[in-house]
């Protein structure tokens, strides 16, 4: 399998195997997309094709919402996996200072959120 690059980071041959996992899982996420959209334009009712339009908005709005959250998660989880600074994080990430603090605040907020709903972080 070919070198793949994820920010400043090498995905070594180990992770290969999520790598392929993930690709199918993304492939799989935009074909149900696409398969909703194309049920959603052939409808004959327009108010109804609306309705359902705006059910798959608020879905992926949920779901954004989510991968944001997650991915807040995963730049904490390399911030104390590697004890770096928010300079050596943003650098990793190729992101900015001010936006490697944000979701490293963003990150600390979701697990002190967990922690007081007595689910574990």
């Amino acid at each position: 399998m070919a070198e793949r690059w994820a920010y400043a980071g090498l995905v070594s041959d180990e992770d290969s195997a999520d790598v392929t996992r993930l690709d199918g899982s993304l492939k799989d996420f935009r074909r149900a997309y696409a398969d909703a959209e194309a049920a959603i334009e052939a409808m004959p009712d327009p108010e109804r094709a609306f309705a359902e339009a705006s059910a798959l908005r608020v879905v992926t709005d949920e779901l954004q919402g989510s991968a944001a959250m997650l991915r807040a998660r995963m730049a904490h989880r390399v911030y104390k996996t590697h004890d770096l600074s928010l300079a050596a994080l943003a650098e990793r990430l190729d992101v900015s200072k001010a936006r490697a603090d944000q979701l490293i605040r963003l990150a600390r907020e979701h697990d002190a959120g967990k922690a007081l709903d007595g689910r574990s972080a």
